[in-house]
């Protein structure tokens, strides 16, 4: 199976010094302006400031199973608010 290229976005970081840098690939067509928090078997998508919808398996998942359970958990968060300014 052939795997789609990532592309990464922005600047890399100085060496030494851990840094955001965001991947995109065709499976994350349609995401954007969402955070999401990993850790460990925990996905959650981020509400605003706060934790939105979670999923704790316990255990890791293959970029596949993770890609799954974010699309699930951003079909069970709010919809974002309209930014200040945009039209």
């Amino acid at each position: 199976m052939r795997r789609a290229p990532v592309r990464l976005h922005g600047p890399a970081p100085p060496r030494g010094v851990a840094g955001r840098r965001s991947a995109h690939s065709a499976a994350s067509d349609g995401v954007t302006g969402r955070v999401c928090e990993a850790e460990a078997g925990r996905i959650t998508v981020m509400e605003g400031w706060g934790p939105g919808p979670t999923d704790d398996r316990g255990t890791r998942r293959s970029p596949a199973e993770a890609g799954e359970t974010v699309r699930r958990l951003l079909a069970d968060a709010e919809k974002p608010g309209q930014v200040y300014g945009a039209s």
